[in-house]
């Protein structure tokens, strides 16, 4: 302690001053957790997005390139029948 100056002990709040402060840190902590959530989503969505076009190109290479294996055996094929023949076949 200094001398000559008394320092006054602090003075603790009330039941009600506690509650108060304990609901409005509670509505705050759960705004503040509803807009993290909302952020998390929005990346997600965004990736889960990204993911989807790669899929669906994926797709779209898988399909011509079953297109392309049927004509390379049809191209085959007319080198022994006749192209409507392999064609048909």
């Amino acid at each position: 302690m200094v001398m000559g100056v008394e320092s006054k002990p602090a003075a603790e709040p009330s039941i009600g001053e506690l509650m108060t402060q304990l609901s409005s840190q509670t509505s705050r902590l759960v705004r503040d957790e509803m807009r993290l959530a909302q952020k998390e989503f929005q990346e997600s969505a965004k990736l889960a997005g990204i993911g989807a076009g790669l899929v669906s190109g994926a797709g779209l290479f898988a399909v011509l390139g079953l297109a392309s294996l049927i004509a390379a055996a049809i191209a085959a094929l007319s080198l022994v029948l006749p192209v409507w023949a392999a064609a048909l076949i």
